[in-house]
């Protein structure tokens, strides 16, 4: 009888932590634990989409000179850190379609998974101030910076880059999961891509990706 009151609180515990897993607050753990592996995955060197001054309509020389020389100065500073590389974080984990609970099983083929069946049709509000990066890059809300989407900036210096990301589904282990990403750098640049993660010793860590699109 002794031994019956301590197996009851072991199966309420287990049964808990299961259900704080399929949270979005689990999701966002889980999230801030793969995002500096998915940033480096996105930003293989540093600063690799500083691009060069636009064409100065009618310019002379002089003023070619000159806008050279801030671009070079201003990818001077952010090599140095002394100013960050701003890159704007879409305000909220968007849906996730049903799809891609076959993508996760097909990506571990050989290990027979079976999707969670948590309901993953809303969204919650990312936490920027949670989201670290091995990069000197600076995340701001999408929504703090509107001339984003005019691709429009007071510099022509400054990175105009949005990141967004989605809910994940993870397996009925939760050890197993999938999201999507998209980066958008400017008109016509995009890609989007699934990404699978998995829990390797207590820690999870990006195991692949998947382009679905680029522009």
């Amino acid at each position: 009888m002794k031994y019956i009151f301590p197996l009851i609180i072991a199966i309420l515990s287990l049964t808990g932590c299961h259900k704080k897993q399929t949270t979005p607050e689990y999701e966002q753990e889980v999230m801030h634990e793969v995002f500096p592996e998915l940033i480096d995955s996105l930003y293989p060197k540093p600063y690799p989409h500083i691009p060069p001054p636009p064409p100065i309509p009618e310019a002379d020389s002089a003023q070619i000179a000159e806008a050279l020389t801030k671009y070079k100065t201003f990818k001077a500073k952010l090599k140095s850190g002394t100013i960050k590389h701003i890159v704007a974080i879409i305000d909220s984990a968007y849906t996730l379609e049903a799809t891609n609970s076959t993508e996760l099983t097909k990506h571990f083929a050989t290990l027979n998974l079976s999707p969670d069946t948590t309901d993953l049709s809303s969204a919650y509000k990312i936490d920027i101030d949670k989201l670290k990066n091995n990069r000197n890059l600076l995340f701001k809300y999408r929504s703090e910076l509107p001339e984003y989407n005019k691709w429009k900036s007071t510099s022509p210096f400054i990175p105009k880059e949005i990141i967004g990301f989605s809910r994940i589904r993870f397996d009925t282990t939760k050890s197993y999961g999938v999201f999507l990403c998209d980066l958008y750098c400017g008109k016509l640049c995009a890609q989007g891509m699934r990404v699978f993660i998995q829990k390797v010793r207590g820690r999870w860590v990006i195991h692949g990706t998947e382009v679905i699109y680029i522009s």
